[in-house]
């Protein structure tokens, strides 16, 4: 009887680990993170310039959770919630949102892809990155310098609250999207008319050597504000030849409030860039121009490589903006050199 008690108490044990590590399996959190400080000269003719420890020169930083639950027949459960912060003074960024980057959660099937529901990124900003080597990044040296989806229209940044999205599984390459913001800056108010709105889609391709997407938003002003609606096209492709990968890219907005182009009825922007491997990291430079809007730059850039997480970095970026009121141009520098680390 001894000996058989003990049995059972081994069986209750052991059966009750592996119930305990079934569900570990079925389920999983990870948290992750950013950290980016470096110094920052930054000169702006018609205000000076600015020496300064600055966060998030080469990449914004962050940390987040993300996570999902396998709920059986190839469906699953996903959420992500990523905040970004100034790791120079310890503030949270986005306007003091605590989760300010990501915030959703929804549905993934194997078959039918993924709904979404909460504050996501516009396609714009989270795949028009593909047309240069700096990506939505780098400060001033980045996608958002010149193209659309940054003018504010679209939410700050190209970060749209309310939104639900349906992301395609990917096919031979391929993937879809399309998403529906019934609010981009807040919370809903009755009366659908009484929100700005907005649409992003998009397809991109991703397989061996080249990376290619072409993105859409289209905003609808709140009606009782005379506001127009606003729309952002953007392509961007990029191939690498293994001893350098190249990039291009074209968007154009149209009739935006908010941003460089807001005093023109359309702006065209176009970038190329090019991104070689030296040594244990690489080096990137890029130009970049709109045509209405005469903004027009280039910069140049090394990432050195201490470890798969760990890099330092040094870019250097040039731009000049035109008043449209004035025609007289107004010249901006950037120099910085720092450290990232992700965790």
């Amino acid at each position: 009887m001894k000996i058989t008690a003990i049995k059972i108490v081994q069986a209750m044990v052991f059966g009750t680990a592996g119930l305990a590590a079934a569900a570990q399996a079925e389920s999983s959190v990870t948290l992750y993170g950013l950290i980016d400080l470096g110094y920052m000269y930054d000169y702006d003719e018609s205000k000076g310039s600015a020496q300064s420890i600055n966060s998030g020169n080469e990449s914004g930083s962050r940390w987040g959770l993300k996570g999902e639950e396998d709920l059986g027949n190839g469906l699953k459960a996903i959420f992500q919630l990523e905040s970004g912060f100034d790791a120079d003074t310890g503030m949270a960024a986005q306007s003091g949102r605590l989760f300010g980057r990501w915030a959703y959660v929804g549905l993934a099937s194997n078959t039918l892809g993924e709904i979404r529901l909460g504050r996501q990124w516009v396609l714009g900003r989270e795949w028009g990155g593909v047309a240069t080597p700096f990506s939505i990044a780098w400060s001033r040296s980045g996608l958002g310098t010149t193209f659309g989806y940054n003018d504010g229209d679209f939410g700050a940044s190209g970060i749209a609250d309310n939104m639900v999205m349906w992301r395609s599984p990917k096919v031979s390459g391929f993937e879809a999207a399309v998403g529906y913001s019934f609010a981009i800056n807040g919370d809903e108010e009755f009366g659908t008319g009484n929100n700005d709105r907005m649409v992003t889609a998009g397809v991109r391709y991703g397989r061996g050597p080249l990376r290619a997407a072409l993105t859409y938003e289209h905003s609808y002003a709140d009606q009782r504000r005379s506001a127009r609606n606003a729309s952002n096209w953007q392509l961007g492709a990029s191939y690498d030849f293994e001893v350098v990968r190249i990039y291009a890219g074209a968007g154009r907005i149209s009739d935006a409030n908010k941003g460089p182009a807001r005093n023109v009825d359309k702006d065209v922007a176009w970038t190329a860039g090019v991104r070689v491997p030296v040594g244990p990291g690489a080096l990137l430079a890029s130009w970049q121009q709109t045509t209405n809007s005469k903004i027009k730059g280039y910069a140049v850039g090394y990432q050195y490589d201490l470890s798969k997480r760990t890099d330092l970095y040094v870019f250097y970026n040039h731009s000049e903006t035109r008043n449209l009121n004035t025609s007289e141009d107004n010249e901006r520098r950037q120099a910085s050199v720092g450290i990232r680390h992700r965790f």
